[in-house]
């Protein structure tokens, strides 16, 4: 297949995927079933296709510019990460049916899993709590070995093409040696531990735990209390969209290929972009609560940067748009949530009558994006050691990684909780270096335009600056090439706020 016909069906193919996904969000019939779309175009990630894009690469034609050269590594790393997707396809459905199955039984309730986490939110007694996670754990546990199964096969098709397994083929992907990463992962968990411990610690008296209050249950219920719905309605949320972009001295008018639609509480807030950059929906759901408002804020972000994505290069180079790192998406929409630990944002936005608004709202805001933060670091570190052993000593890593993430969190992990704290595709590092960029970005825009760089149009300006060069570059590149570097010591400052 050549790289001209490649280019347009992986276009193609992102679209469809796109829109399948739209439409069984909506609860519509889809206009083309999943299978229907993978079977089209399972030739961009066959093993043909990788072997002719590797001799086009090694043959290096004359006059190649360097565009070139890097948009054909970039189809070669998504045709390999597709070949993996659909070799372990099989299994992957297995473990989705077998989730969908479990039903948690409590005395007469029966509980889907998707169900627990709200179950939990609402019980008052901190044993039940405790009792229907374990449950629902011990439950979902019967297809751990399916999962630990699934590890295995995607390093014996990571061998397949030639590397030594998944974490071998994301050190190319990235280019970063993921065990120095890993090891600036550990110091960060050590460095920033008191800081985040004192944020738990303050917030657990305004919301009292049980006696057993170390359980991971314990973490659902806290969170509930943290919501501060009455702060953060979920049916304002239109107007809050407004209030970001005036402040920029914009309009929705004036960015008319985002569509913002309302939707019921019971949906999640998503993104979907079926044709970038001249659609893309951001379905808001009216769900009250400090997380929608973060779930929103993820979501303006990579709204943003798809609709801001240069036009020519979603024609001429769709490898650009969904890129195999994929990181910036998620580092923008880091970026974004950021404002909800600003002070200045917080009270211009939420309390402008008042002179001082209460700081524990913005210590829960932080706890929140604190625990995330070192959620993912330690599920790198659990996935770096994962993949590495395939199925070797399970039970030793389970038993290591539950008691690592117990020290660190400050709530009880259970052992068999560690299969699913896994990533199916080593997303966890995606995550991290996402929340490193967002950082730094927001260190880089204080510099440029003060504390109030969110009431800005040039620093707004900027920002589609960037999102103009879509995922062309990694995370790491695009930093430097802004000016600044992804540091752990930075996230570190910015996540110790005292007031």
């Amino acid at each position: 297949m050549i790289t001209t016909e490649l280019r347009l069906n992986h276009r193609k193919y992102h679209g469809q995927i796109e829109t399948f996904r739209l439409e069984k969000y909506l609860g519509k019939k889809p206009t083309r079933p999943i299978e229907e779309i993978e079977e089209t175009f399972g030739d961009l990630f066959s093993a043909s296709t990788i072997e002719s894009l590797i001799r086009s690469i090694e043959g290096g034609e004359a006059g190649q510019s360097q565009t070139e050269r890097k948009s054909r590594q970039n189809l070669l790393q998504l045709a390999r990460l597709g070949f993996i997707k659909r070799g372990t396809g099989e299994i992957s459905a297995e473990i989705e049916k077998y989730r969908n199955s479990v039903r948690v039984r409590f005395g007469e309730e029966t509980l889907t899993f998707e169900e627990v986490p709200a179950r939990i939110m609402s019980e008052t007694d901190p044993a039940v709590r405790r009792e229907i996670f374990e449950r629902s754990v011990g439950d979902l546990y019967g297809c751990a070995d399916l999962v630990y199964e699934r590890i295995s096969q995607t390093n014996r098709l990571a061998k397949k093409l030639g590397f030594a397994d998944l974490a071998d083929l994301f050190s190319e992907i990235t280019g970063l040696d993921l065990r120095a990463l890993a090891k600036k992962c550990e110091d960060f968990l050590a460095d920033s531990a008191e800081d985040y411990f004192r944020f738990l610690s303050a917030i657990k008296p305004d919301s009292p735990l049980g006696a057993e209050g170390s359980g991971f249950s314990e973490y659902y219920y806290l969170s509930h209390k943290i919501e501060r719905k009455k702060i953060f309605p979920g049916n304002r949320l239109a107007f809050f969209y407004e209030h970001l972009l005036e402040n920029f001295g914009f309009s929705s008018g004036k960015i008319p290929r985002i569509i913002f639609k309302r939707m019921e509480a019971e949906k999640s807030t998503r993104v979907f972009a079926p044709r970038i950059p001249e659609e893309v929906f951001l379905l808001v759901s009216r769900r009250d609560g400090a997380e929608n408002y973060l779930d929103f804020l993820a979501g303006f972000g990579r709204a943003q940067k798809n609709v801001w994505t240069s036009p020519r290069m979603c024609r001429k180079y769709p490898e650009f748009v969904n890129g195999p790192d994929g990181v910036l998406g998620l580092a923008y929409g880091h970026f974004f949530q950021l404002l909800l630990i600003d002070r200045d944002f917080w009270q211009k936005s939420f309390f402008p009558r008042q002179n001082k608004p209460n700081p524990a709202y913005l210590r829960e805001n932080i706890f929140r994006l604190f625990f995330h933060l070192r959620r993912a670091a330690l599920r790198f570190l659990a996935e770096l050691e994962f993949y590495s052993a395939g199925n070797r000593d399970v039970e030793g890593l389970e038993e290591k990684f539950s008691q690592k993430c117990t020290e660190n969190l400050g709530f009880e992990f259970l052992k068999k909780q560690m299969a699913f704290e896994l990533t199916t595709d080593f997303s966890a590092q995606k995550k991290l270096r996402a929340f490193l960029f967002a950082c730094g970005l927001r260190e880089y825009l204080l510099g440029r335009h003060d504390f109030h760089w969110w009431k800005k149009r040039a620093a707004f300006e900027e920002l589609i600056d960037f999102w103009n060069t879509g995922e062309r570059y990694g995370a790491e590149e695009m930093a430097s090439l802004i000016g600044f570097e992804l540091s752990f010591d930075l996230v570190a400052e910015i996540f110790a706020f005292r007031g």
